[in-house]
């Protein structure tokens, strides 16, 4: 399957550049559709995130959120207030990454096949691979490594989301008294096994205090998550610990995953275990970060720990399937250089 997804990907980047090169002047079009794609954020932030880096390179492109109200099986976890909201939110988030020259739309199709337009004056990025039925999301990510790597695509450090065109206010500025670690702790509607363990959120509690003794801690997670976590922290006694210190150790300021973006980039450090989508935020940003994951992901060219081609040093992403859910903070310290 990895093969697979990386040939497309290559195959898809070898057709865009072609064509963008020889016709300059031509229109290109990202397509995000809710019939093929989970209701997710990590999945559509890295479809806008190609979008993004394009437009910065000068790529006459535009985004497309496709939802005819059929949607992929597992967003009936949801209710169907719960749907309509998440889809308001995606478009909130293409609003927030996108430069503003970007034309995007949501559009409600029926009877039209996933990712295609019959509009030849358009090129459709990606759309064999929605012709063969792979959702744009799981190729995006090793088709923006490919483009991010040509140099003739000269705006590389744009892309990253310190440079957003509407930089998003900081919460609540005010209740932020000292520096700060961003720790996600997760508690998702499925795949529960990705879930932290009391036990983990504990002993990470212990480990990241010993590591950043003078820092306070700000948990990222729904809201079942950040309750969990602090109670679970309270019960052991560490929120009055770092009060002692005049330090705090809170919730998210302000919930939602877009409100999480200038509170995670106003950190010193991130670290996630088995963590979800939020963890996109740090990886396309400067922040020192530390991820720790028991399976793959959708950059299929990276090797070793790091994720992207823009990772420095001190960004790590560990996929360590035996230890992941378990192993120390300080074994993996050495990813970061």
């Amino acid at each position: 399957m990895a093969q697979r997804m990386l040939v497309t990907a290559h195959q898809e980047y070898s057709s865009l550049v072609e064509e963008f090169l020889s016709r300059p002047e031509k229109r290109f079009r990202v397509t995000y559709d809710n019939k093929s794609s989970p209701p997710t954020y990590g999945d559509l932030f890295q479809v806008l995130m190609l979008t993004r880096f394009l437009a910065l390179n000068n790529v006459k492109v535009e985004f497309v959120l496709a939802d005819d109200g059929f949607r992929r099986s597992d967003w009936s976890v949801l209710t169907k207030e719960a749907q309509e909201k998440f889809v308001d939110e995606q478009f909130v988030l293409a609003q927030t990454l996108l430069p503003s020259h970007v034309a995007f739309e949501k559009t409600r199709r029926e009877g039209v096949q996933t990712g295609l337009f019959e509009d030849h004056a358009v090129y459709e990025i990606l759309s064999e691979a929605a012709t063969g039925g792979i959702p744009s999301y799981k190729v995006s990510p090793s088709l923006l490594d490919y483009l991010y790597c040509d140099s003739r695509f000269e705006q590389r450090s744009s892309l990253l989301l310190e440079n957003l065109e509407r930089p998003l206010r900081l919460p609540q500025r005010a209740e932020i008294s000292s520096p700060y670690v961003a720790w996600h702790v997760r508690k998702g509607l499925w795949n529960r096994e990705r879930d932290s363990s009391q036990v983990a959120v504990l002993r990470d509690f212990q480990e990241i205090r010993e590591i950043f003794p003078r820092h306070s801690l700000m948990i990222f997670s729904s809201a079942p998550g950040i309750e969990f976590a602090l109670t679970a922290l309270e019960e052991y006694g560490a929120l009055e610990e770092m009060k002692s210190r005049g330090l705090f150790l809170r919730g998210q300021l302000s919930r939602g995953f877009i409100n999480a973006i200038p509170l995670i980039l106003e950190s010193d450090f991130y670290f996630q275990r088995l963590g979800g989508g939020v963890g996109m935020i740090p990886i396309f940003s400067s922040v020192p970060y530390l991820m720790l994951s028991a399976d793959g992901n959708y950059y299929y060219r990276r090797r070793g720990d790091r994720l992207v081609p823009w990772a420095r040093q001190d960004q790590a992403f560990v996929v360590d399937p035996l230890s992941a859910g378990r192993g120390t903070l300080r074994s993996y310290r050495a990813s970061l250089g």
